[in-house]
């Protein structure tokens, strides 16, 4: 269906008329990938604070639709920002289902997340956390913003890891989505 989809949409775009319909296309998955990121750290930084208190704010499980809108998408914008996750703790389901989307598109994830600057990426994870605090109400010592930021440190290694099993070829098995 995919690939129905591309031949389709690649005719279109070989009319020079049409060729508003591809920017329209990149504003909505800019969009999408935007609100994906936003579920994703609302729902992390809610299992964070103290169980129960906030989740009425969100109705799903965020995080996990947001990582799999990301992860399961093809393009160089979606490959960008599902590298830039790395700036979030991801542990546990979530953790694996990222490491199983990353193997799972191989190598060409490498020079992405070897391009991540992790101070900056912290500093990006900390904005965004103060912005989610003051728009979902939160009272800001309730919520310790390690937690929902990765270290540099943890984000370095779990890189180092992940190129050795990338280039080694490893996929996850179905089990481990």
């Amino acid at each position: 269906m995919r690939n129905i989809f591309a031949l389709v949409l690649a005719a279109l775009l070989n009319q020079p008329n049409l060729s508003s319909v591809a920017i329209a296309a990149e504003d909505r998955e800019d969009r999408l990938i935007s609100h994906a990121r936003y579920c994703l750290l609302n729902d992390i930084m809610l299992s964070s604070v103290a169980p129960g208190t906030y989740q009425s704010l969100v109705s799903c499980r965020g995080s996990e639709l947001g990582l799999a809108f990301i992860g399961e998408r093809s393009s160089r914008r979606a490959d960008a920002e599902l590298a830039k996750l790395r700036r979030y703790v991801l542990d546990g389901a979530l953790g694996e289902s990222y490491t199983c989307y990353i193997l799972s598109k191989g190598k060409r994830m490498l020079p992405l997340l070897d391009a991540l600057d992790f101070s900056e990426q912290r500093k990006i994870c900390e904005a965004e956390v103060g912005q989610r605090i003051r728009e979902l109400g939160i009272v800001p010592n309730k919520l310790n913003v390690d937690t929902v930021c990765s270290t540099q440190s943890s984000a370095q290694n779990w890189i180092k890891d992940i190129s050795v099993a990338a280039k080694a070829g490893r996929k996850c098995s179905e089990q481990d989505w």
